[in-house]
């Protein structure tokens, strides 16, 4: 009987013991002799542990030649910076997405509109930063669609923080500058044109100046997007579905009247109580504060003579639910009679039905976050990617719509499965 040897073995056989290894192992595999280091040379195999560590099919390399290359010269260093985070930007803040895309890796800037109630428009996308592959090492750019110039960036591993610098910041700032020049106006209810979006641009500006000057560097913390599998046992159906109730948590955009519209992240942070935090904030409710809490443990079920006055429905009793959520029972929806922007808001004006209301509460402060408190309020299930706030003191009907676009998962060290 022969003696088993890698020299014998038949190349797809050794090809598939490769790709359970990790990329970074590889290399260290390919100095062991000749036959591992001609199998490792298989551009097939670094497209396997390519897509494999991106979680994605990679079919578009760009201007990279080869996947052993996209590897060598990107991914192994800058893999683990991919993901979601939020950017600490003054009040403000920000949902950056690193994501891989065609031969490079991008950072790019994610947030909503500022005009008041366009929860249904797209969000605002904006490319803040380029890694790319073709070349070693590879070459980091800032703003690439707007003026390109040089940057650095540091990753912690233990935190996942991210921090850049921008290494031209005259540049950067006329970058900025001019963007917002090229910002439209849109016309006030008194026939007097201005631009929300350049007025928030400006405060950012100040922020972003002060950085620069001082070499700070932008800091990004990891924002983990919750997933379905989070939703408490206690709130699913026998079988393990989720009610019609309560809502899959995740990224919502929500209508923050002046503010413009807002990302908001919702979780379960107990069996029974709902939270949103926000991704991006105002000068009020500053970015990484919570902004609604639901309680899923007080439904309440107004009538629709209830439902006309705010001072009726923020006396409604709250009594504890005894029996699950699932057994709650779909009501109608009426918006009262005192609500703001109320004419305004054809989407809130067609919702007729609900799901379920809970008692909850709202939070609101005076200007940098002076004075915060929690108010009354309902929180609304319409269906599973539309929420509503009916907040009493603000005399507001405030909606919450799903944010439909994926994101680039983040990278885990330890996923070893074929992809």
């Amino acid at each position: 009987m022969s003696l088993l040897t890698l020299d014998n073995l038949p190349e797809c056989v050794i090809l598939e013991i490769l790709k359970r290894c990790k990329g970074e192992d590889l290399a260290a595999v390919s100095l062991t002799c000749t036959t591992l280091y001609s199998v490792t040379s298989i551009d097939s195999l670094w497209k396997h542990i390519c897509q494999r560590e991106l979680r994605q099919e990679v079919v578009d390399l760009g201007s990279v030649k080869s996947y052993r290359m996209l590897y060598a010269n990107l991914l192994h260093k800058y893999k683990s910076m991919l993901g979601v985070y939020q950017i600490e930007w003054d009040h403000y803040g920000s949902l950056l997405e690193i994501k891989y895309e065609s031969g490079s890796i991008k950072g790019i800037s994610v947030e909503g509109t500022v005009e008041e109630g366009k929860i249904f428009d797209d969000l605002r996308e904006e490319v803040l930063f380029t890694i790319k592959g073709e070349t070693y090492p590879p070459e980091l750019i800032c703003l690439p669609d707007i003026d390109p110039h040089s940057l650095t960036i540091s990753f912690d591993q233990a935190t996942g923080t991210l921090e850049s610098r921008c290494k031209n910041s005259l540049r950067h700032l006329k970058a900025f500058l001019f963007r917002l020049e090229q910002e439209p106006n849109i016309r006030g209810v008194d026939g007097e044109e201005f631009s929300f979006q350049r007025l928030r641009g400006f405060k950012k500006l100040r922020y972003l100046k002060e950085q620069l000057e001082n070499d700070k560097p932008m800091i990004s913390v990891p924002l983990i997007l919750p997933r379905a599998d989070d939703v408490p046992i206690s709130l699913r159906k026998s079988d393990g579905s989720l009610p019609s109730q309560i809502i899959t948590p995740g990224l919502f955009k929500g209508d923050y009247s002046a503010h413009g519209v807002e990302l908001i992240l919702f979780k379960y942070i107990s069996e029974n109580e709902l939270h949103g935090f926000k991704v991006t904030g105002d000068p009020n409710v500053s970015a990484g504060k919570i902004s609604l809490k639901c309680f899923l443990d007080y439904p309440v079920n107004p009538t629709l003579e209830e439902q006309k006055s705010m001072e009726a429905l923020q006396n409604m009793p709250k009594v504890k639910r005894t029996g699950p959520v699932h057994e709650l029972p779909k009501q109608r929806f009426r918006i009262p009679g005192q609500v703001y922007g109320a004419q305004e808001s054809s989407a809130v004006h067609a919702l007729d039905h609900c799901f379920a209301r809970y008692h909850g509460q709202c939070q609101i402060a005076y200007d940098n976050y002076q004075h915060p408190s929690f108010i009354p309020t309902n929180f609304v299930v319409f269906n599973d990617d539309l929420i509503g706030a009916v907040i009493f003191q603000l005399q507001k009907v405030s909606l919450f719509r799903r944010v439909e676009r994926s994101f680039q998962p983040r990278f885990n060290k330890n996923v070893n499965s074929v992809f």
